[in-house]
């Protein structure tokens, strides 16, 4: 039986080849969260995968991973909201941490302290290592990885953010609004794991130009 306090955001777009086994690993979770898929009109079976698997699905037409959790935030009435990426490199089980930690923290996100084999080039790694110490800098918290996608909110604050982001900013925009609105933000480390056959990385090089432009406009302009 699913919890009423819990649920957890799956952005997908076209992640056929992981999005069953990520639902269901969620639902297999001692704490049983509701899982909530916004499938971003995918042109694979996604979105039918995702039912199969017992999660509650949305379609969102316009594309963006920040434009599908705003939109996820409309249906759901938990006092606790997680979000996970669909690609399967993000251990579920890390749900439990994240969960645990919030009787200390209003915000709680993981890091990917290690990382399987092949699981992020050393272009990437690089890249977050250089985004998480500009973000840390520019906003006298540290935090380690910026653009981790695995958090748990409460209600609350989720209510009290001014979610701008379209697309892969999203992480940098929830980063930026719970510090700028003074919640408290607890960083667990966990394994990157390697993607199965058929999951493609969706972000860019030049997606960490726009998450360090984002991140000196919000710092300039505040929440």
């Amino acid at each position: 039986m699913e919890t009423n306090y819990l649920t957890v955001i799956v952005p997908a777009l076209n992640e056929s080849a992981t999005i069953k086994e990520v639902v269901m690993s969620i639902k297999a979770l001692s704490i049983k969260p509701k899982v909530l898929v916004v499938d971003n009109s995918s042109w694979d079976d996604t979105a039918e995968l995702a039912k199969e698997a017992g999660a509650e699905v949305i379609n969102v037409v316009m594309r963006g991973k920040g434009v599908a959790v705003q939109e996820a935030l409309k249906h759901i009435d938990t006092p606790y909201i997680g979000m996970i990426d669909a690609d399967g490199t993000y251990p579920v089980e890390t749900f439990l941490v994240l969960m645990e930690a919030m009787s200390g923290c209003d915000v709680a996100k993981e890091h990917r302290k290690w990382c399987d084999n092949g699981s992020m080039s050393k272009t990437h790694k690089v890249g977050n290592y250089l985004l998480s110490a500009f973000a840390s800098m520019l906003y006298g918290k540290r935090v380690h990885d910026v653009c981790s996608g695995q958090w748990v909110f409460k209600r609350e604050c989720l209510d009290k953010f001014k979610i701008t982001s379209r697309g892969f900013t999203l992480e940098a925009d929830l980063f930026t609004n719970t510090v700028l609105n003074g919640y408290r933000l607890g960083e667990y480390p966990t394994t990157y794991q390697a993607r199965l056959d058929g999951s493609k990385a969706k972000l860019k090089m030049l997606d960490g130009v726009k998450i360090a432009l984002f991140l000196i406009t919000r710092r300039l302009k505040g929440v």
